[in-house]
């Protein structure tokens, strides 16, 4: 792995190209600032889609997404990437940003986890009519010890119950995450 060096000149190099948990990954040196992108696979929902139509928290949003040419291996390949040249990011070309944040491989990659993190959750969303398909079960909520238990067919009436039917955080995560999901869609 190297490490991100700024030049007041624009020079391409790869400065890791790797995998996390089933999702391929790059981090490269423009010269005058670092960008980072992730693989996306022809499975997954978001391939395919402009970048402005990803809902992905990265470093100042998501400023890529399509063929990767430092990527020639694979002809098909989709990536999303972030920059790190906004506003308060170093550049190698700019002597007066010496206080703006010189971002290291390191930095980068604890978004890049965190980008992988949001496409494995986006891989498990349901559209509201699958998520109201599978729910036969009472979906619950559950923030600081305070447990809502919310009938499917009452949820708009309000609460009924006070315990939680889920036997795991996992469980109460993806039962929140269909409950959300269907909500935003139903306004």
């Amino acid at each position: 792995m190297k490490e991100m060096v700024y030049k007041p000149n624009f020079d391409i190099e790869v400065l890791v190209k790797e995998s996390f948990d089933g999702y391929d990954y790059l981090i490269v040196s423009y010269g005058t600032h670092p960008c980072a992108y992730v693989k996306i696979p022809k499975s997954h929902p978001l391939y395919g889609k402009n970048y402005t139509e990803m809902d992905i928290a990265c470093h100042g949003g998501p400023t890529f997404s399509g063929n990767l040419e430092i990527d020639s291996t694979d002809p098909d390949n989709f990536y999303v990437g972030w920059d790190y040249a906004h506003a308060g990011d170093y550049s190698g070309y700019n002597e007066n940003g010496q206080q703006d944040k010189k971002y290291t491989v390191a930095d980068i990659l604890e978004d890049v986890d965190y980008v992988i993190y949001q496409l494995k959750m986006l891989e498990k969303r349901l559209t509201p009519e699958e998520a109201l398909e599978k729910i036969d079960h009472t979906i619950c909520l559950n923030y600081n010890e305070h447990t809502i238990k919310f009938g499917l067919d009452k949820y708009k009436d309000g609460p009924r119950g006070d315990s939680c039917d889920c036997e795991s955080f996992e469980e109460f995560c993806n039962c929140f995450n269909i409950i959300e999901e269907a909500l935003l869609n139903s306004k």
